[in-house]
């Protein structure tokens, strides 16, 4: 049996949602920063988390923490960054 039977994955594309910001008030000219990557679907999951190479390509700065429970009921206190636009990659791309 495959480690992987059950795992969905989608490819996504993230944005910096300041930067975007930026540049729709003329304050910055260069593109925003993006990043394409696979992301585990998950229909149960209330929060989005990406992994620390992702948050350092987009230039995301950490504006809070929250209390986060694992599926084994763990505790976690975790890091809030700046918030992204995301969705399908493509031409024409979702968010």
């Amino acid at each position: 049996m495959s480690e992987n039977m059950g795992r969905v994955t989608t490819r996504i594309r993230v944005e910096n949602w300041l930067d975007v910001e930026l540049i729709a008030i003329g304050a910055r000219t260069e593109k925003p920063r993006m990043v394409e990557t696979d992301a585990l679907v998950d229909t149960g999951a209330v929060k989005f988390y990406f992994e620390i190479v992702v948050i350092e390509q987009l230039g995301l700065h950490p504006v809070g923490e929250i209390e986060s429970r694992t599926m084994s009921a763990r505790a976690e206190t975790r890091k809030v960054f700046a918030p992204v636009t995301f969705g399908n990659p493509g031409p024409h791309w979702t968010i």
